[in-house]
Parts: structure tokens; sequence; C-alpha cells
């Protein structure tokens, strides 16, 4: 059972990278200050080193904490997309 639970993590890792590769190419990234920037790296390369282990509460580990440094780009990423499918628009078009 724990080799399942440690090929669960393992996916949803991937899953979760992928993600955020993708994200990392979205102008609000380029805009992050390198601080931010810098957490993201540091919790995508902890993330990428747990997926090494057999540990399958360490990869949920880093899966979350990846999850909490990117939580201000993911809602910067989706007010950038709300703003641009919104402009120009009236009111009453959007009901």
């Amino acid at each position: 059972i724990d080799a399942r639970l440690v090929i669960e993590a393992r996916n949803e890792a991937r899953t979760v990278l992928d993600a955020c590769e993708k994200s990392r190419r979205a102008e609000e990234y380029i805009q992050l200050p390198d601080p931010e920037k810098q957490e993201i790296e540091a919790a995508v390369g902890a993330l990428t080193s747990s997926m090494n282990t057999e540990n399958h509460q360490a990869i949920r580990d880093a899966i979350e904490q990846l999850n909490d440094k990117t939580m201000k780009l993911a809602e910067d990423i989706m007010n950038a997309a709300v703003s641009r499918a919104l402009k120009n628009k009236r009111v009453r078009e959007i009901q």
C-alpha cells in the first residue's frame, strides 16, 4: 500500500510541477519580485527532490509548500485573465 501512496503522490507532484511550469511563463510571474520567484524556485526544487524518495508524506508536504508559495501568483494570473475577459464589456453583456 505504501508503494501505491508514493506513486499517487508522485503523479500529483508531476501535475503540480507541470502547472507551475506553465505559470512561470506568464507575464504575472515575470513581474513578481525576485524574492518571491526565489521562494517558488526553491519550492520547485524541494518538490523535485522529494519525488526521488519513497516517502509519500514528504512528497505531499513539498506539494503543499509549493502550493503555498504559488498562491499569490495563481491569484494574479486569474485576476489578469478575468480583467482581459471583461475588458471593454458592459455590465449587461456579462449577465
